[in-house]
């Protein structure tokens, strides 16, 4: 009987053993067993919209910014639009969350994009895809500092959610508290409700569920969650592009948001902060959606400094 030596081993076990029958003489052979231990990894199911790209009606969500090749790693060249092929600049191949106040080092977007401007480029983004989101899950409670798991991830015009291989497992156990946390590069972030797994899956879609709002006494909530569009809808609250560290700007739509858009007013075929509804053109429209939500704020835990 084999006994594993060390609970937490994942990978492969070479175990060699002798087999032997009970004839007279006897006969034995050589051979090697080989147990693999993989991780029991849980799963994460989300759906989620932007406000920004969101359309009602259809709901759905835009995906100009990939038609035109404007996200990470991809070579405006190669759109057919030609506006895109003559003045769109490529933005570099990786996700958009490695810099401050995010500060996600992950490798997810090292691979999408196309060769001509991302060398190591072996996926090419589907049709579908809208842009890049930020996704981490919270135990026990839901304080910054009780992130256990955190990935890149691309939302699809559909609201859903696809990870990346990159992403590593997720650790779910039946008793405990879980909150999934989504920030997206010129959105309001959001957090959802307590969950616990199911079938070994966290699940929430944000798209029809409200997300989640401070109440510092039951039953009075400060602050904001999503954005109800509609028929049922959510979305999280577009024009939130300025996220310096250390003033709130991550979790507040304010008059920096609106300096953000004012840079980056009449850029074309750019990937930009300012372009809040995801059209590559930052425009009137644009300054349109932080009118409608300046001052909205939430008041989800984040790090401090952020």
């Amino acid at each position: 009987v084999y006994k594993r030596q060390d609970p937490t081993f994942i990978g492969t076990a070479v175990i060699p053993y002798q087999a032997c029958d009970n004839g007279t003489p006897q006969a034995c052979e050589d051979a090697t067993l080989y147990l693999t231990s993989i991780p029991n990894c849980g799963a994460l199911i989300a759906h989620v919209f932007l406000e920004g790209p969101f359309t009602s009606g259809p709901d759905t969500m835009s995906t100009y910014l990939n038609y035109y090749h404007l996200l990470p790693g991809q070579d405006p060249t190669e759109s057919e639009n030609l506006g895109a092929q003559v003045l769109g600049v490529p933005t570099p191949a990786g996700h958009p969350y490695f810099f401050s106040p995010w500060n996600y080092g992950g490798t997810e977007g090292d691979d999408y994009g196309d060769p001509t401007t991302n060398p190591q480029a072996t996926k090419g983004y589907p049709p579908n895809v809208t842009d890049w989101i930020l996704v981490s899950v919270r135990a026990n409670d839901s304080l910054a500092t009780s992130t256990i798991w955190k990935c890149a991830a691309i939302v699809k015009d559909d609201s859903t959610i696809e990870f990346p291989d990159d992403c590593g497992c997720l650790d779910l156990t039946v008793a405990t508290k879980y909150y999934i946390v989504i920030e997206h590069r010129n959105h309001l972030p959001i957090m959802s409700t307590v969950l616990t797994p199911t079938n070994r899956a966290l699940t929430f879609d944000f798209k029809q569920n409200q997300s989640w709002i401070w109440e510092p006494v039951p039953g009075t909530k400060v602050g904001f969650g999503q954005k109800a569009m509609g028929g049922g809808k959510y979305a999280l609250y577009a024009a939130n592009g300025d996220h310096n560290p250390g003033d709130s700007d991550r979790r507040d739509i304010n008059s920096a948001d609106d300096g953000v858009w004012v840079i980056d007013n009449g850029s074309r075929f750019l990937y930009k902060y300012g372009d809040y509804n995801l059209n590559a053109d930052p425009n009137a429209a644009d300054n349109g959606l932080w009118i409608q939500n300046n001052s909205k704020r939430t008041f989800i835990n984040f790090e401090i400094n952020d």
